[in-house]
């Protein structure tokens, strides 16, 4: 048995248990990759989010859409929701229903989904679109929204979570927290063919015990240069940046040392703060001043040392510093 699947398999026969008036609920957030038109969710196992072309590294450490759907359609549950809160969903879809048409027909798609599986679904994205599962909020907005309804701001008579309120609602509000960050995302809901119902009761100390993140600083693309070689021989630019999505994606993986910021790979983005400066070389010895700004305006400077032979080890100094600066100045 592969990795990927010993507790997969473990939560499936224990769903295969279910009686057909159970509820069936499968949430998957953080990465999604979408490879033409298949959908597929990196496990704890995955070391990088760009081998998944290979089928053997799908097979090892990745769950296609058809893997997904062909597991749910085993469990007897009639009531079926499914949540993905990751970037390229809607690629799920297109497996699901095994439509093969240009993106222009997505949505047709889509809407075809429940009658083939009887889901009630909510996709974070569409296929080629991000799904903000790296935001400032610390979780996915989709995430976000959902905690927020289900706290009691999308809720049924106080206390019961209807899944088309909350879902409702989830899509409704996404796209207002996308844009506070600059940012673009809508969700995609599918009724289930049998209408809604109450997936659960939200007692008090329930709602109580919900937590909704505090909002993180973004983090841009990082830019060094050498002025004596005038340009970046060093390549520090890509060695901090690559350091960064490690770091950001090894907390979101649930390994220890959440990340106290999100690094966006872009070069602008409204109230982010931004990496830029210059570095000498002198033999081994390499010191760099890092400048941190927000918005044109600098917020501080920064001086690491480190060795040219060893540029992961500068790269990590590199990012502590702009993380434990990034801290101090919000």
């Amino acid at each position: 048995m592969h990795a990927k699947t010993a507790s997969t398999v473990t939560a499936l026969v224990a769903a295969q248990k279910a009686r057909p008036g159970d509820v069936l609920v499968v949430y998957l957030a953080g990465h999604g990759v979408a490879i033409r038109d298949m959908y597929v969710y990196p496990t704890a196992e995955a070391r990088s989010l760009t081998d998944f072309s290979d089928p053997d590294i799908r097979n090892e450490s990745g769950i296609t859409s058809e893997e997904l759907v062909d597991w749910i359609r085993q469990i007897p549950a009639l009531h079926r929701v499914m949540i993905l809160d990751t970037c390229a969903a809607g690629a799920a879809a297109l497996k699901l229903v095994e439509k093969r048409d240009v993106p222009s027909d997505q949505i047709r798609a889509l809407d075809r989904l429940k009658d083939r599986t009887g889901f009630h679904v909510l996709m974070g994205s569409a296929a080629d679109a991000v799904s903000y599962e790296t935001s400032r909020y610390g979780q996915g907005l989709l995430t976000y929204s959902l905690l927020q309804g289900m706290k009691g701001a999308a809720l049924k008579n106080d206390d019961e979570v209807d899944v088309s309120t909350l879902f409702q609602f989830a899509a409704d509000r996404v796209p207002e927290l996308a844009k506070d960050i600059g940012g673009i995302q809508r969700p995609q809901i599918l009724p289930g063919a049998s209408g809604s119902f109450d997936v659960g009761v939200m007692q008090k100390e329930d709602k109580e015990r919900i937590p909704l993140a505090s909002i993180k600083p973004l983090i841009l693309r990082p830019n060094f240069i050498n002025p004596r070689a005038h340009r970046d021989d060093l390549g520090l630019s890509a060695a901090v940046r690559k350091r960064l999505r490690e770091e950001i994606y090894a907390s979101e993986r649930g390994k220890p040392g959440a990340a106290s910021a999100v690094f966006v790979d872009e070069e602008e983005y409204p109230g982010a703060i931004s990496p830029s400066g210059d570095y000498t070389v002198d033999g081994t010895e390499v010191k760099v001043t890092v400048v941190l700004s927000r918005d044109d305006k600098e917020i501080t400077q920064l001086t690491i040392e480190g060795d040219r032979n060893d540029p992961d080890a500068l790269a990590a100094k590199i990012v502590q510093a702009i993380l434990k600066a990034t801290d101090a100045a919000i």
